[in-house]
C-alpha cells in the first residue's frame, strides 16, 4: 500500500477550476473565543490578506457583534445576521472563527454549494456528522494544523525521501499550548492535531489505548493526555498532549533512514548510526501578530494564522473525502480509551457512528 506522503498530490486538489483566478471571494463568521484571531486579521493582517493571500471579504457576521460591524464598516463588507444567511453570500470561501464548530444546520448550510469551509474551532465536528456529510466532507478544513504549519510544508521533500526507504518504525507526536489559552487552542484541538499528523505519514492505526489528568479546576493546572497506538504497518504511534507549560509541536519518526525531527523552529534527520546529515533552521513567522495579543494566545494565533497564510498560498485545496473521519475516528478512539481503560478501535468508532 503506498504511503501517505504518495498520496498526499492526489488527496489535496484545488479549490476548482477558477481558482487561478486573482481574487477569491470571502465571507467571516465571529464565534465565541474568535476575539483574539478576528483582531489580528482585520487589522494587523487587512493588507496581507487582500494582497499576498488574494481574499477579498465580502461580509462578515457573528455572534460578536460589535466587532463584526466594526470590521464590515472598516472595510465596506455586508453584515449577516446567522450562518446560514452568511451561506447565501456566494463568497467561495466561508471562514469560521472561534472555539466550536458549526452546529448540524448551520454546517449543511455551509457545504451544501460548492465552497470551501475553513474552520478554527478547538473542538471539531463530530464523527457522526463527518459520516453525514460524506463527499461533502472534502469542502470542509479545519485550520490551525501542524500539517500546514511553514516548517511541516519545508520539511515536506525530506518527509518524502524518509518515507520512501520504508514504513515508520516508530512516530512519536509532542504537542503543548498555554494553560490559559482555551478559546484558542485546548486538548481537543491538540488531539485533533496529533491525530491528523500521524496519519498524514501512515494509512491508519489498529488500536489505541490512552491516559489523561482532566482539570482539577486550579489555577495553573493542565489537561495531559498520552497515548499509545498500532500502526497498521506495525509500528508505534505515541501522542503526548498538554495543555500548560507553554507552546510545542514536535515530531519525531524512526525508520530504515534513521530518525527525523520537525518542530517549529527546526528540521533535523540524523542516519541510522545517529550522525546528523542534515538541519534547516526555520524562523517562525510571527509577522502581523500583534503585541496586544495576550502572551498565552499568541503562539496558537500565530498558528492559525500560518495555516491559513499556507492554505491560501496552496489555493484551498481539497482534502479526500475519508480524510476528516479518519482522523475524527482516532480521536474518538482515544478520549474513549481513556474513560474505559482498554484498548479501543478507530475502526470501531466508524462502526458506531455509521448507524442510522
Amino acid at each position: 500500500m503506498p504511503s501517505r506522503a504518495a498520496q498526499r498530490s492526489a488527496d489535496e486538489r484545488p479549490l476548482r477550476a477558477d481558482s487561478g483566478s486573482a481574487t477569491t471571494t470571502v465571507a467571516v463568521w465571529l464565534g465565541p473565543g474568535s476575539d483574539a484571531l478576528a483582531a489580528v486579521l482585520s487589522t494587523d493582517l487587512a493588507q496581507e490578506i487582500e494582497i499576498a493571500w488574494g481574499w477579498r471579504i465580502v461580509a462578515i457576521g457573528g455572534d460578536r457583534r460589535a466587532a463584526a460591524t466594526a470590521w464590515a464598516i472598516r472595510i465596506g463588507a455586508a453584515e449577516s445576521g446567522s450562518l446560514r444567511e452568511l451561506a447565501r453570500t456566494g463568497a467561495q470561501v466561508v471562514l469560521v472563527l472561534g472555539r466550536d464548530a458549526p452546529a448540524e444546520a448551520d454546517l449543511d448550510a455551509l457545504v451544501e454549494s460548492d465552497r470551501t469551509v475553513l474552520v478554527t474551532a478547538t473542538s471539531p465536528p463530530t464523527l457522526v456528522e463527518a459520516h453525514r456529510l460524506g463527499e461533502r466532507a472534502t469542502r470542509l478544513r479545519m485550520t490551525s494544523l501542524f500539517r500546514w504549519s511553514e516548517a511541516y510544508r519545508t520539511a515536506q521533500p525530506l518527509i518524502e525521501e524518509f518515507l520512501a526507504e520504508g514504513s515508520p518504525i516508530a512516530i512519536g507526536v509532542r504537542m503543548r499550548c498555554a494553560a490559559d489559552d482555551a478559546d484558542v487552542r485546548t486538548i481537543d484541538g491538540l488531539l485533533m492535531d496529533g491525530c491528523d499528523l500521524v496519519l498524514d505519514l501512515i494509512n491508519g492505526v489498529d488500536g489505541v489505548v490512552a491516559i489523561g489528568r482532566p482539570t482539577s479546576g486550579q489555577a495553573g493546572d493542565a489537561r495531559v493526555l498520552s497515548a499509545i497506538a498500532r500502526s497498521n504497518s506495525g509500528g508505534i504511534v505515541s501522542l503526548d498532549l498538554a495543555e500548560g507549560g507553554g507552546w510545542l509541536r514536535e515530531l519525531e519518526v524512526l525508520g530504515a533512514g534513521g530518525r527525523l525531527r520537525v518542530d517549529d523552529g527546526t528540521v533535523q534527520r540524523w542516519d541510522r548510526m545517529g550522525r546528523s546529515v542534515e538541519r534547516h533552521d526555520l524562523s517562525v513567522v510571527r509577522d502581523g501578530v500583534r503585541d496586544g495579543v495576550r502572551d498565552g494566545a499568541r503562539d496558537a494565533v500565530t498558528a492559525c494564522v500560518e495555516s491559513l497564510r499556507m492554505l491560501a498560498r496552496a489555493r484551498l485545496p481539497r482534502e479526500e473525502p475519508t480524510r476528516l473521519s479518519a482522523r475524527l475516528a482516532f480521536a474518538d478512539a482515544t478520549r474513549l480509551s481513556v474513560r474505559t481503560g482498554n484498548v479501543e478501535s478507530p475502526a470501531r468508532m466508524h462502526e458506531l457512528a455509521a448507524r442510522p
